[in-house]
């Protein structure tokens, strides 16, 4: 989306260079989104050095005698850093060397001194869902709204700002898959699909670009007469966008059901819109369906099958 929205900006940008800014952005949301993963391992793994430093106090306090490994040991992270394709991650792209040591204690003792940990050391037999519970917590109410964490990613990614509600949900369904694989008791052995390249999300972006851009006046074609009283000028960029990707998504990848694009272009827009700019958008990309399912233009394969 960012891509388009440049060429909307300016429209000499060749489309060689758009589709290379492409491929560029979808590696650095991998380097992102693995980063991300790394700093939740690395903040309950100082729970170790945290229990190591208030033992060996010779005057301990009674917080101190209070001591806990457990969200190290937390079955869900373990599995994460078992991994041998994590492991390679953090090496190829040297996760170690982006973050100060004192951030991680800064965010373990910001997540010490909540309620919801307090709560989760002193379970006697927390479950797997317990596990994934204090992850979820301590991801997106410690991590993603500390200021310092959040500069500190600001800092370190150019495209935090663009990326970081997507990643963030896919950080959860990550989690969430690892838990439904303990819960199956699924071989510890097998891995956990951490991403070692984006070549699917390379190939499927490179051609909804190409879709998207190429077929651009025949899109606009279809949205114009939907905007009633309204010219195209007058459309937010960024719902211009979503409308004409979602429109070519449903055209020209007979794969995809047009329930799942439906979908997908709604959670975009209520990421990056406004709530008026929600219904406006998928007011407009229902109406396009429906004309183009009544000229028999909508062409799916197999469980690709319209839905709607």
């Amino acid at each position: 989306m960012q891509v388009l929205y440049s060429h909307l900006q300016d429209k000499e940008i060749p489309y060689t260079n758009l589709e290379k800014n492409l491929l560029t952005n979808i590696d650095e949301a991998l380097r992102l989104y693995l980063y991300q993963i790394y700093l939740l391992c690395k903040t309950a793994e100082f729970a170790v050095e945290d229990a190591s430093i208030r033992s060996s106090k010779f005057l301990p306090n009674e917080k101190d005698k209070q001591i806990s490994v457990r969200i190290f040991h937390n079955q869900v992270i373990q599995r994460i850093f078992l991994d041998e394709d994590f492991k390679k991650q953090v090496h190829r792209f040297h996760f170690e060397l982006l973050i100060d040591k004192d951030f991680i204690r800064k965010f373990f003792h910001e997540l010490n001194s909540s309620k919801e940990y307090e709560q989760y050391v002193n379970e006697k037999n927390p479950s797997i869902r317990d596990d994934k519970k204090i992850l979820f917590f301590l991801f997106h109410s410690i991590l993603m709204r500390n200021e310092l964490c959040l500069q500190h990613l600001e800092d370190n990614f150019n495209n935090w700002a663009d990326d970081t509600v997507i990643l963030s949900n896919q950080l959860s369904a990550f989690l969430e898959n690892i838990t439904k694989q303990l819960e199956k008791e699924v071989d510890e052995k097998k891995r956990i699909k951490i991403p070692n390249n984006m070549k699917e999300e390379n190939e499927f972006a490179s051609e909804l670009l190409n879709k998207t851009y190429y077929n651009e006046q025949y899109l606009e074609d279809l949205i114009q007469p939907k905007l009633k009283n309204w010219d195209m000028d007058r459309v937010a960029q960024t719902d211009l966008i979503v409308i004409k990707m979602a429109i070519a998504e449903m055209l020209y990848f007979p794969s995809i059901p047009v329930k799942a694009t439906m979908n997908e272009y709604i959670d975009i827009v209520k990421s990056y819109s406004t709530p008026k700019s929600n219904e406006f958008v998928n007011g407009i990309i229902d109406r396009i369906l429906k004309d183009l399912q009544s000229k028999n233009l909508i062409k799916k394969e197999g469980r690709g099958l319209i839905e709607l």
